[in-house]
């Protein structure tokens, strides 16, 4: 760590910068705010997280121990639960918002080429290909799912004006969110009540990593959607296409977020539930 008066860098032992640091850090231009989330990756619950990710995937990390079948245990599920839904809202929340200046930036060069004098037809149609083709999953997500969610939902919204669209989206994130916890919860289940052979989205041994351990260290996302398609073709109601899939597509976003979520799963015995059924 190297520290000025005005300045503040990191860099790895290699010399190489970490990524939160490709530049030195202005600090006359930053808040503090600003600078502790910057920052999160040094803090102690960021390294605890990691080293228990870490030996999560090595399949050394103790699971199923919390019985549902006490209140108190009970009450902690819902904690974890509600806990987890803020943090993967709040990434949601974060995501789209990138997503939204990216289709902003999209429409711009669209206009741009479409307006561009110098372009032949064909030059334009070509270059209108590439440019729809590389902000394809962006088209799709603003122009047809989001139209599609408020059709279904925003004849129920109670505003006015641009608050409309704001409510629409927190909405359209917040069931996205519940649709993805769901779908997490209903996988442990199958795990716990032994409907399938493996286990793996709890801690059941590195053997049961074995196909996935090499591409997913930290892809937590692509691990459920990975498992949620295994699964899917046994229970498929639970693991249709909908409105909401657009949530594997937010480049990491979640990650650290869904690792939490199945982090807590992970010490939940769902058993109990087969027992009192």
């Amino acid at each position: 760590m190297f520290l000025t008066a005005r300045y503040l860098w990191i860099v790895l032992p290699t010399g190489e910068a970490v990524s939160e640091f490709a530049e030195p850090c202005n600090l006359s231009e930053i808040s503090f705010e600003e600078l502790r989330e910057t920052l999160k990756f040094l803090s102690y619950e960021q390294a605890t997280h990691q080293n228990q990710w870490t030996t999560f995937i090595q399949g050394q990390l103790p699971y199923v121990y919390l019985k549902l079948d006490a209140p108190e245990t009970l009450d902690r599920l819902r904690q974890d639960l509600q806990t987890s839904f803020t943090e993967l809202g709040e990434a949601a929340e974060g995501a789209i918002a990138t997503l939204i200046q990216q289709y902003v930036e999209f429409k711009r060069q669209e206009r741009e080429v479409q307006q561009n004098p110098l372009y032949t037809s064909d030059t334009q149609r070509r270059s209108l290909v590439r440019l729809r083709f590389r902000f394809d999953f962006h088209r799709h997500l603003f122009e047809d799912i989001l139209p599609r969610f408020e059709d279904q939902y925003g004849r129920d919204v109670n505003a006015k004006g641009k608050q409309v669209e704001e409510r629409i989206r927190e909405s359209f994130v917040a069931d996205s969110v519940a649709v993805l916890v769901a779908r997490v919860l209903f996988l442990r289940l199958v795990e716990d009540l032994k409907l399938t052979k493996k286990r793996r989205l709890s801690n059941g041994g590195p053997q049961d990593w074995a196909a996935f351990v090499d591409h997913l260290t930290g892809d937590a996302k692509a691990l459920v959607q990975l498992v949620a398609e295994d699964i899917g073709r046994l229970y498929h109601e639970p693991f249709e296409r909908n409105l909401f899939d657009w949530i594997y597509e937010t480049n990491g976003a979640l990650d650290e977020a869904l690792q939490r979520l199945i982090l807590r799963f992970n010490a939940y015995d769902f058993r109990v539930c087969q027992r009192r059924s």
